[in-house]
């Protein structure tokens, strides 16, 4: 199974970034949820940056605005996931390029 962080975790169940913890979850992959306003998302740590993880990740899948996300493309960047999962709305052909 697989390290996945969550970019953009909630708590609120009828978003997608929320459904797709609990199916990876289901799946017996490792998630890391993240987002400053949680300390817990689904029972899971929430973390507030991508450096606060000192696992190896696998996948990144974005559920977060490209204004936001470009703030954080560095912290992604040294993280060395095998792939970034950019969800409907999240694109942004110029962090894609990075």
């Amino acid at each position: 199974m697989e390290n996945v962080v969550i970019l953009g975790a909630t708590i609120k169940e009828d978003k997608y970034a929320n459904m797709a913890q609990k199916i990876l979850m289901k799946n017996g992959h490792k998630v890391f949820p993240i987002n400053p306003k949680y300390s817990e998302i689904e029972g899971i740590k929430s973390y507030k940056s991508l450096r606060e993880i000192k696992e190896k990740i696998d996948t990144v899948t974005v559920y977060i605005n490209p204004i936001h996300l470009e703030k954080m493309v560095d912290e992604i960047i040294d993280k060395k996931p095998k792939r970034v999962i950019f969800n409907p709305d999240t694109e942004d052909i110029n962090i894609e390029k990075k």
